[in-house]
C-alpha cells in the first residue's frame, strides 16, 4: 500500500518557518511591551510635573498677594520723616520722578520729598535718595516712601534654616514664597490668617526616594507653623532661576541664581526645573546605565540604575508693579 505524509526535509522547513514566525511574534511583543513601558513611565513623569508645577506656579503667582502684602515697585509711606546725611539729593523732582531714580538705583532703599512750599527754591520740589532707614524724624512736611522689597520671596532662615537657598553643585534649590492665599490655607492645608510663607523643597520620603516637599512658616518670623508634608512623590531635584529686570523695570533682562540676587525686588519672573522620576525600572539588575543630566544650568548630574528620568521645566510670571498685578500665563514643557 503507498503512503503518504510529510518528508523530513519538509518537516524540517516547516519547523524553521514555525520558529522564524514565533520569533517575529515574541519581538514583536517584546518591542510593544518596551513602547508601552515607555509611554507609560514619560506619562507618570509628566503627571508628577505637571502637579509639582500646578503646585509651586500657583504659589508663585500669588506671591505678594493680599490687603497685608504688596509688590516690588512699591512703597511705604512714612510722614514726618525724611533721609538725611550721606543721601543723593535732586532739586526739582515730583514725586513720579523720585520714584523712578530709586526704582532704578538698586541701593535705594526709599526716597524722602517735600514740596516747594516746606523747601522753597527747589521747583517741583526736593527728593532726597537714601539707604538705609530713615534718619531724622519730626521733619514737618516731609514724606518718606520706604521701598518695600524681599516681600514675595522669603531670603531669612526658617526655623533655623536659610529659606531661599541655591543648592551647591547639582544639589536641589530651595524657595520660600510669602502670600496670604486667596483660599486662607497654606500649602499643607492648614487655616492661616494673613500672610504665610510656604517653602517648597527636595528630600527623601519614607522609602528613601526623593519628593517635593511643602512646609509653611510664620510671616514674618520665619518660625515653624506647621511641618513637612511630601506634595508629589518621584520629583528628584529642583533649580530655579530668577527673571531679573537689572534697570528696576517691569520686564526680565536676566535670569539668575538665587546667590546672584541682589534686589528681590527686582524679581520678576522664576524659571522651575524639575528632574521626575518614571516610577518604574528598565532592564535587570545587571543591567545599569549611565545618564547625565544638566537642569537650567546646574552642575551635571551623573546616575548610574535602571530608572527612568526625565527633565521638565516651566516659566511663571509674578506681577512686576504695584499697579501691575495681572496674572500671566505659565509656560510648561518638556526638555529635549
Amino acid at each position: 500500500m503507498k503512503q503518504s505524509g510529510l518528508s523530513l526535509i519538509e518537516v524540517m522547513i516547516s519547523a524553521l518557518l514555525s520558529v522564524v514566525i514565533i520569533q517575529g511574534f515574541f519581538q514583536m511583543f517584546f518591542s510593544n511591551l518596551m513602547t508601552s513601558n515607555f509611554h507609560e513611565t514619560r506619562a507618570l513623569a509628566k503627571n508628577r510635573a505637571q502637579h509639582a508645577f500646578f503646585l509651586m506656579g500657583n504659589d508663585i503667582r500669588e506671591a505678594g498677594s493680599g490687603t497685608a502684602l504688596v509688590g516690588p515697585g512699591s512703597y511705604h509711606i512714612s510722614y514726618n520723616t525724611r533721609f538725611s546725611g550721606s543721601v543723593v539729593v535732586q532739586n526739582n523732582q515730583g514725586i513720579s520722578g523720585c520714584k523712578g531714580r530709586c526704582n532704578n538705583d538698586a541701593s535705594c532703599t526709599g526716597f524722602s520729598w517735600a514740596s516747594s512750599f516746606i523747601v522753597s527754591d527747589t521747583g517741583a520740589g526736593q527728593c532726597r535718595l537714601g539707604s538705609g532707614e530713615p534718619s531724622q524724624t519730626a521733619a514737618n512736611g516731609w514724606v518718606t516712601y520706604l521701598k518695600l522689597v524681599n516681600r514675595v520671596f522669603y531670603i531669612g532662615n526658617c526655623g533655623g534654616a536659610p529659606c531661599t537657598q541655591e543648592g551647591l553643585g547639582n544639589r536641589s534649590d530651595t524657595i520660600a514664597v510669602v502670600l496670604d492665599p486667596y483660599h486662607d490655607q497654606d500649602c499643607v492645608g492648614q487655616n492661616v490668617i494673613g500672610p504665610v510663607i510656604n517653602r517648597y523643597f527636595i528630600s527623601a520620603d519614607l522609602e528613601g526616594k526623593n519628593g517635593l516637599f511643602c512646609q509653611s512658616y510664620f510671616y514674618p518670623s520665619g518660625g515653624v507653623k506647621a511641618p513637612p508634608q511630601l506634595m508629589v512623590e518621584g520629583v528628584e531635584q529642583l533649580q530655579l532661576l530668577y527673571g531679573y529686570a537689572d534697570n528696576g523695570g517691569e520686564r526680565a533682562t536676566s535670569y539668575r541664581t538665587a546667590n546672584a540676587v541682589t534686589n528681590w525686588g527686582y524679581v520678576r519672573a522664576v524659571q522651575i526645573g524639575f528632574l521626575v522620576g518614571g516610577g518604574y525600572l528598565w532592564g535587570d539588575n545587571t543591567v545599569l546605565q549611565s545618564r547625565s543630566y544638566n537642569l537650567l544650568g546646574s552642575s551635571t548630574l551623573t546616575l548610574t540604575d535602571r530608572e527612568p528620568r526625565y527633565p521638565f521645566t516651566m516659566l511663571q510670571s509674578i506681577f512686576t508693579t504695584h499697579s501691575n498685578t495681572n496674572w500671566r500665563e505659565k509656560q510648561f514643557f518638556e526638555v529635549d
